[in-house]
C-alpha cells in the first residue's frame, strides 16, 4: 500500500492539468473512504488487498500531495511554517489513530473497525472541499512546459540517397524530441540538479532512519533490560519530539532566526549523533532525553527539506519535485520494513543497527558539505570570469 500511495508524480502531474486540486481531494477522499468500507466486507485477503491498495492507496497520496502543492502556490510568506504545521497532522494522526483503531478492533472486531475507519476517512471530501482552489490559466503559464521545436527542415534533396539521409536525420530528431518531450512531462530532468539530488538524499535518509526506529524501539529497549512501561515512555518522548520540531522549526527559519540550510545541517547531525550514542545508554531518562532530541531532527528535517525544495526547483514544478521525492522515500520505507528485520538476523544486535543508521546520518551530512564546496567552487569560477579583463 505504500508504494501504491507514493505512486503519485505522473499521475496528479496529469490530473492538474485538467482538474482544480480541490476536485482531486474531494474524489480521492470519496475513493479512500469507499476503499476501506469495501475492506470490511472482503470474505479473503486478495480481496481486503486490492481494496485498500486500488482506492486508499493512491487517495492518500494524491491527496497529500495535492495539500504540499497548495501551500507552495499560497504561502509566498511563513511557508516553513506552513510546512511544518501541515506536516505536524501526521504526527498527531499515528498519535490518535494508533489507540483509537485498536480500541476500534477490541471492541467492534475487525469488520465493524473497518467500516468506523472508513466512515471517518470520508471526512477527507469535505476536507477536499475546502481546499483553496489555483487559478488554472496562471498555474499554467507559470508552471507549463514550452513545447519544443519540432518544425520539419525545409531543405529539400534531389536525390535518393542525400534524401534517404535526410529522413534518417528527421527520424532522429522526431526521436530527440520526443524524449525530451517525456523528460520535460515527467520532470525526470530534476535529477540533473546537485541540489535536488541533495534534499532527495535528506529525505531517503530520514523514511528509512524513521522506519528503523519505530521497527527497533520497543524491542531494543526491552533487550536492555527496560520495562514495557518504560519503553513506552521513552518512543513516546520520540513522538513528541518530532511533534515540537515539525512545529518549532518553521518560526526559527520564517523569522531568519537559523538559516534553512544550517537547520538542515543541524538536524541532520542531531540524527546521526543520537543514534550513534543510543548503544552507549541504558538508563530511563538518558534514553528519554536521547529519543527526544532524536524525533526532533526527524520533525524538522522531512518538512525542512520540502521547504528548500521548493526554493530550488520554483512553485511550478512542485507537483513533479515532491511527487518524485515521496515516490524515492516510499520506496525507502518498504526496504527499511524488510532490511531492518533482516540486517538484525544477520548481526544478532541491535546496537550495530544503531550505528549502522547513524553511519547514514553522517553520509548525509557528507553530501551537504560536497554541494556546499561545488557551488563555492562555481561561484569562484564565475567570479573569476567575470573580473577577467575582456
Amino acid at each position: 500500500m505504500v508504494l501504491v500511495c507514493e505512486c503519485r508524480c505522473p499521475l496528479l502531474r496529469l490530473l492538474e492539468v485538467k482538474f482544480q486540486y480541490r476536485q482531486i481531494a474531494f474524489v480521492s477522499g470519496l475513493a479512500a473512504g469507499i476503499g476501506v468500507v469495501a475492506a470490511s466486507f472482503t470474505t479473503n485477503v486478495v480481496h481486503f488487498a486490492l481494496c485498500l491498495l486500488l482506492f486508499p492507496g493512491l487517495a492518500f497520496g494524491l491527496i497529500l500531495n495535492s495539500a504540499l502543492v497548495l501551500l507552495g502556490h499560497h504561502f509566498t510568506e511563513f511557508y516553513a511554517c506552513a510546512n511544518g504545521v501541515a506536516y505536524s497532522g501526521l504526527s498527531v494522526g499515528i498519535l490518535v489513530f494508533a489507540p483509537l483503531s485498536q480500541l476500534l478492533f477490541d471492541t467492534y472486531g475487525w469488520h465493524g473497525a473497518l467500516l468506523l475507519i472508513g466512515g471517518i476517512q470520508f471526512h477527507l471530501a469535505v476536507l477536499g472541499c475546502l481546499l483553496r482552489p489555483v487559478n488554472t490559466s496562471s498555474q499554467i503559464q507559470h508552471g507549463g512546459y514550452s513545447e519544443l521545436n519540432t518544425q520539419p527542415s525545409t531543405c529539400h534533396e534531389e536525390h535518393g540517397e542525400e534524401s534517404t539521409c535526410l529522413e534518417k536525420g528527421r527520424s532522429l530528431d522526431r526521436c530527440k524530441n520526443l524524449f525530451r518531450k517525456f523528460i520535460k512531462a515527467t520532470s525526470l530532468d530534476l535529477f540533473s540538479e546537485v541540489s535536488y539530488l541533495t534534499l532527495i538524499a535528506c529525505v531517503c535518509n530520514v523514511c528509512f532512519v524513521n522506519v528503523s526506529w519505530l521497527v527497533y524501539s520497543v524491542p531494543h529497549l526491552l533487550i536492555k533490560g527496560l520495562t514495557v512501561y518504560n519503553a513506552t515512555i521513552i518512543v513516546c518522548a520520540g513522538g513528541i519530539g518530532i511533534f515540537i520540531g515539525q512545529i518549532s522549526h518553521g518560526l526559527l527559519v520564517d523569522f531568519h532566526v537559523v538559516k534553512g540550510r544550517t537547520m538542515l545541517y543541524a538536524a541532520n547531525i542531531t540524527i546521526g549523533l543520537t543514534l550513534l550514542s543510543d548503544p552507549l545508554l541504558n538508563c530511563t531518562w538518558p534514553l528519554v532525553a536521547n529519543n527526544f532530541f532524536f524525533g526532533i531532527g526527524i520533525g524538522i528535517t522531512l518538512p525542512l527539506t520540502y521547504t528548500m525544495m521548493r526554493e530550488v526547483v520554483g512553485v511550478a514544478r512542485m507537483t513533479s519535485a515532491l511527487g518524485w521525492a515521496e515516490l524515492v522515500g516510499g520506496v525507502l520505507r518498504v526496504v527499511a520494513s524488510f532490511m531492518t528485520g533482516w540486517f538484525y538476523d544477520q548481526s544478532g544486535s541491535y546496537d550495530s543497527a544503531f550505528i549502522l543508521l547513524g553511519c547514514m546520518s553522517i553520509l548525509v551530512i557528507v553530501f551537504l558539505i560536497l554541494e556546499d564546496i561545488v557551488y563555492a567552487i562555481r561561484e569562484k569560477r564565475r567570479s573569476h570570469h567575470h573580473a577577467s579583463p575582456r
